[in-house]
């Protein structure tokens, strides 16, 4: 298989991977690079252009959502959830926040 480049057409892929993933558990960086040939490395080096990085910024946001969803119509741990959200925020340039998440029957 060879190797993707960063151009749109990977930036497309990466966002149908993490729209449209049915995967066990929840798509993933290191997922996706597997997918395209790449290792995490390099589409770490892809952040460096302005436009890989905002698709980079909205698939984490797809995922952050599923995480969420996840927990809130109990198919995922509420504390597994939050502890993936709290690891996952720092990195996306946000303030480091307090999350509660309570499940309401």
């Amino acid at each position: 298989m060879a190797k993707a480049k960063n151009n749109a057409d990977l930036r497309r892929r990466m966002y149908i991977y993490f729209r449209d993933y049915e995967g066990a558990g929840y798509p993933s960086i290191s997922k996706f690079a597997r997918v395209v040939g790449l290792t995490v490395a390099e589409l770490e080096k892809f952040r460096k252009n302005p436009a890989f990085e905002r698709a980079y910024a909205e698939c984490m946001e797809i995922r952050q959502d599923m995480i969420i969803d996840g927990a809130l119509a109990k198919r995922a741990d509420a504390s597994f959830a939050k502890f993936l959200l709290c690891r996952e925020l720092p990195e996306s340039g946000a303030e480091k926040l307090d999350i509660t998440l309570t499940v309401v029957e």
